[in-house]
């Protein structure tokens, strides 16, 4: 039997696919330029990505904190876990644009100090410049929401973008379907950026009976990876997978370090619960 699907024609200047951080940062960047944007995103913005429930730590440089000078900073993160992942321009950039970030998001309203400021803590080893500032962002996705819808930015949430329109080098919108009705959902647009987050489960999982055991959202699949390689973007470093250290056959972010010790009313520390 034939699935028949409605058909809803949207347009916009700029279209942002993915919802999340990312995709609410951009799409009020855009609005506050002027632009008429819309904002696909195949859950609902409140709650979607990897900041779906909230985040307590922020990678950012504050002068006022480390120094005028960037540079150390820079080097100590590259370092680092993920220092060999990232090019230098691309740290610098995020790490020169990130306290303007932080300050932007204490006046909407989320906590960015800790009793009267900025936090610091963990994420490194004794010694490290910590660059990790803690925040209090269990609402970040709902105050970003709201700036958004502020700004006239229009959200189809339930709308899950498949493919970019495009032809001869020229995207123009993209198509999707309403994961809860039978609609396809065509959005013409000036420009598209594709926000649509990490990679996961690309690889066999360690456990193949627990599919969202992913230290970050289970539903960012490299859906916009694969929409820009169609329409013919070039893909970088994607030679280079994610790995990250923890308890076995458990996904965890960060360095995997014990937070504590677990022990019964005796004091005697309780496990180790793997071998």
């Amino acid at each position: 039997m034939a699935v028949k699907f409605s058909k809803r024609a949207v347009e916009a200047d700029v279209l942002v696919v993915g919802g999340g951080i990312a995709g609410l940062m951009a799409a009020i960047s855009a609005a506050e330029g002027g632009a008429r944007v819309v904002l696909a995103d195949k859950s609902n913005v409140l709650y979607s990505g990897s900041g779906g429930g909230g985040n307590d730590h922020f990678m950012c440089y504050i002068p006022e904190v480390h120094g005028p000078d960037i540079d150390p900073v820079i080097a100590d993160f590259q370092r680092g876990q993920q220092g060999g992942l990232r090019p230098r321009i691309f740290i610098e950039t995020w790490m020169r644009r990130s306290y303007e970030i932080v300050k932007l998001w204490d006046a909407w309203g989320i906590p960015m100090k800790f009793n009267g400021k900025y936090e610091f803590a963990g994420h490194g080893f004794p010694g490290d410049i910590l660059i990790h500032l803690h925040y209090a962002g269990k609402d970040q996705k709902k105050i970003m929401t709201r700036e958004a819808k502020k700004r006239g930015v229009e959200i189809l949430n339930r709308t899950m973008c498949f493919d970019l329109l495009h032809a001869g080098g020229v995207v123009a919108g993209a198509i999707g379907i309403n994961t809860q009705q039978d609609e396809a959902v065509v959005v013409r647009a000036k420009a598209v950026i594709l926000s649509t987050g990490s990679v996961m489960r690309l690889f066999p999982a360690s456990t193949p009976g627990r599919m969202f055991n992913t230290r970050l959202s289970p539903t960012c699949v490299g859906d916009g990876r694969a929409m820009a390689y169609r329409a013919g973007a070039e893909l970088a470093s994607i030679e280079i997978p994610m790995m990250r250290c923890g308890p076995k056959y458990m996904a965890k972010a960060g360095k995997a370090t014990w937070a504590g010790v677990l022990r019964d009313p005796a004091g005697k520390p309780v496990g180790p619960f793997v071998d």
